[in-house]
């Protein structure tokens, strides 16, 4: 009965919530502020970006992923690290180089976690669709998004490139799925205040 009892324990302190040792930079989830500040040290931290919105903490940096300049947001809920998001910072004057990114991101993803769960590509307008040199455009014109996504333990990886009004972003974002739903759980109740 104590084996049985120890081994529950065990089971339950190593439980993936709690034990996830995921990372991403070398941060972990649940870190804090000022250890996130301390362990990014290949970018430059944007002085007065620090942002408390609904409970929840935006710091920023600027870095390289795969050679690409990036803006990297870190998002806090009660100073405790839940969710990274690394936006690209491209000019292209040919549309089509954006799909080359999001092949390249992609493809480093796979490497380092197999095959996505999801692989999408949605069309809201097919007008471009059986036309791959025009791709590009169709992402800048929102006709065209491209999705992948990933679950590790409690870790959701997605990569997505999208688009609007001639415009394209592309991102890579990391998310610890329990400390998101701490944070939405708490953003909810914070609004539900200001509506009384």
């Amino acid at each position: 009965m104590k084996k049985i009892l120890i081994a529950l324990i065990l089971i339950l302190i190593c439980s993936p919530a709690i034990c996830d040792d995921f990372t991403v930079r070398g941060l972990k989830w649940g870190i804090s502020i000022s250890e996130a500040k301390e362990k990014i040290l290949d970018a430059k931290y944007i002085s007065g970006t620090h942002r408390e919105i609904d409970n929840t903490s935006l710091e920023m940096w600027h870095g390289y992923v795969l050679g690409m300049t990036t803006l990297i947001k870190a998002y806090f809920t009660d100073d405790q690290l839940y969710s990274l998001d690394f936006k690209f910072i491209r000019k292209h004057t040919n549309e089509n180089h954006w799909i080359d990114d999001f092949y390249k991101i992609k493809d480093a993803l796979i490497k380092k976690y197999d095959t996505p769960d999801k692989d999408h590509k949605i069309w809201s307008n097919k007008i471009f669709q059986n036309d791959p040199d025009k791709y590009g455009l169709a992402v800048s014109l929102g006709q065209l998004a491209l999705i992948v996504l990933w679950t590790k333990g409690d870790t959701r990886i997605g990569c997505n490139l999208q688009g609007d009004n001639y415009k394209c972003e592309l991102h890579m974002d990391y998310v610890n799925i329990p400390l998101l739903n701490k944070a939405q759980k708490k953003m909810e109740k914070i609004r539900q205040k200001r509506e009384f």
